[in-house]
């Protein structure tokens, strides 16, 4: 039998049973002391839905192992941006470090204490805001086991209660703003890119696009911090597809999980800035203009591997 993880874990559900038992079983095997579990409620306009949402919630009453369990169901749906938020919000007053793991996320098993690991390593650590489990770009040739990013790569996570605190004021800081590039320009060096992203962030704060994790990924930039992504990808997204929210595009569904194996730490905090130049490029690589020269820099600039 696996050790118990000590580290809370926050487990994000809607209303994909097939889905939620998948990603379930992998907390069951990681045996957390404590999980948190946030659910929306059924959408009105949607037949079937609510039945889904209970055989979902279900799934995740089957504990057979030690473990104090929290449940946050909202009773009416919220949608994606308010229910996300407010349930860690909650959770982040009750526990002060935590793994997030949406119902579509499904983690290789070396996640839990890679998270762990690094939770406690850079606890005071302010200029690392969160835990990434997602590589989208594999490095295994790296000699440490992670790297840093601008991008909060929140395909499965973790992070503290002092990061998401500061989630709560980032809309109106970008709102206010009267030079939103000037905020940014650390994270957008090109007008390109800080007009991308601007469009997106207007569209999360209008109410046309119900995301979390625009503002999430704001979060760090505002604050001038980074996320620790890992070498080896750790986190295979099923959720793709036309029932999903967002993750329509099967882009990265290919994408595979692997074990990270024994955590070597880098010797400093740096940011990766080749390796958040081809995820630039990915996002980006409708501009061809922005492309051509994202590829030039890259290819004079990134490390081997």
């Amino acid at each position: 039998m696996s050790p118990r993880l000590k580290t809370p874990v926050i487990f994000l559900i809607f209303n994909r049973p097939e889905a939620t038992r998948a990603v379930f079983d992998r907390i069951r095997a990681a045996r957390p002391t404590k999980l948190i579990v946030v659910s929306d409620g059924p959408r009105a306009d949607c037949p079937g839905d609510e039945a889904k949402v209970l055989a979902s919630r279900a799934i995740t009453a089957e504990i057979d192992w030690p473990c104090e369990v929290e449940r946050d169901y909202a009773t009416a749906n919220l949608g994606c941006r308010a229910r996300i938020s407010s349930g860690l919000t909650n959770a982040f007053r009750k526990v002060d470090h935590a793994i997030v793991l949406e119902d579509d996320c499904l983690p290789d098993l070396s996640f839990f204490p890679f998270c762990g690991n690094l939770l406690a390593k850079y606890r005071n650590e302010r200029r690392v805001s969160a835990i990434g489990g997602t590589s989208f770009f594999p490095f295994p040739n790296y000699p440490y086991s992670y790297n840093f990013s601008i991008y909060p790569h929140f395909w499965g996570w973790a992070t503290w209660a002092r990061a998401w605190e500061q989630y709560a004021s980032t809309e109106s800081r970008w709102l206010e703003s009267r030079d939103r590039y000037r905020l940014i320009a650390h994270a957008c060096p090109s007008q390109h890119e800080f007009r991308y992203w601007e469009r997106a962030l207007d569209s999360c704060f209008d109410g046309t696009l119900s995301s979390w994790g625009y503002q999430w990924m704001l979060t760090g930039w505002l604050n001038h911090t980074l996320t620790a992504v890992p070498k080896h990808n750790l986190i295979t997204n099923i959720g793709f597809g036309e029932a999903a929210t967002h993750t329509k595009s099967k882009h990265f569904f290919a994408m595979r999980s692997s074990p990270i194996g024994e955590i070597v730490h880098p010797p400093s905090i740096v940011h990766d800035a080749a390796l958040d130049r081809r995820l630039s490029v990915q996002v980006l690589g409708s501009d061809r203009r922005l492309r051509s020269r994202l590829l030039q820099r890259l290819t004079s600039t990134i490390r081997l591997r």
